[in-house]
């Protein structure tokens, strides 16, 4: 062996040695776009990141990302729209999960995330357009979505909070404008009762039972429960006369108010008169 077989041997002899003892190093990341047709059918796509970049991923102009699903908290994924950007959280060269993005449409991409950082024979990706190649996924893409973001139901629930908030405030006046309506007219109605006549407290009351007579201006009443049927007479001149009057849960109702009369059941009556002061 002459001189020069023996300086090769040993040159190569320390570049294994050293490239033995170092770490090796990924090359650096491709800068052209990296094209994939998708295809369920088809083994899921690798998508390979390096730490200290943000890998994009692109999906069909008529998709929007809805959620995500990550196997490993060791990689970071934002999205908006149609965008995914995946990076390594880390710095642990070799890790590797699955990634699914699930689209407004209903389909569903999955995926095969690696961090290549220490490896030189793979060049990781900065952007990846990811075309999906099946007829059924290309014809949901263009059909009203199925699914919806955050923001999206936000946008559509609001105008609905908004009226239910609005009828719910509506309903509340409407009740309150209502019990204020019957407390005035409750107030009104108590306003115009008089409890201005005058009766004997005696045998007779008790045996019909009269607990009170009144007026509101315009109808006469009288409270009895008299243990037989009594009927109810005006006292005009010293004279008495049936009039029209009706009887419910223990009231006496006529249609007019009455200066004096009687209330009379076989031989028991009661007279009463009414005050003009």
């Amino acid at each position: 062996m002459n001189f020069t077989e023996r300086s090769n041997k040993a040159r190569n002899a320390l570049l294994i040695f050293l490239l033995a003892g170092c770490p090796l190093m990924a090359t650096d990341p491709s800068t052209k776009p990296r094209p994939i047709s998708y295809r369920d059918s088809d083994d899921i796509p690798h998508i390979y990141v390096l730490s200290g970049f943000t890998t994009e991923l692109r999906l069909d102009p008529s998709e929007v990302i809805v959620q995500r699903q990550l196997g490993s908290d060791y990689f970071i994924v934002d999205f908006l729209g149609r965008e995914a950007n995946v990076k390594p959280a880390g710095t642990e060269a070799g890790k590797r999960t699955n990634l699914q993005l699930l689209c407004a449409s209903g389909n569903i991409y999955s995926f095969i995330v690696e961090d290549v950082s220490k490896r030189p024979d793979i060049h990781a990706d900065l952007k990846v357009i990811v075309k999906n190649a099946d007829k059924e996924a290309q014809a949901a893409m263009l059909a009203p979505p199925v699914l919806f973001t955050k923001d999206q139901v936000d946008n559509l629930v609001q105008p609905l909070r908004q009226q239910v908030a609005l009828t719910t405030e509506q309903l509340k006046r409407e009740e309150k404008d209502k019990q204020e309506q019957i407390s005035a007219a409750v107030q009104n109605e108590a306003s115009s009762i008089k409890h201005r006549y005058q009766w004997k407290h005696d045998k007779a009351a008790e045996t019909l039972g009269v607990t009170d007579i009144w007026d509101d201006g315009k109808f006469f009443k009288l409270a009895a429960k008299p243990q037989e049927a009594a009927a109810l007479y005006e006292i005009k001149d010293g004279h008495e006369s049936l009039i029209q009057y009706t009887y419910d849960n223990g009231i006496y109702t006529v249609p007019k108010v009455l200066d004096e009369g009687c209330l009379r059941v076989g031989r028991t009556t009661l007279k009463f008169h009414r005050n003009q002061s």
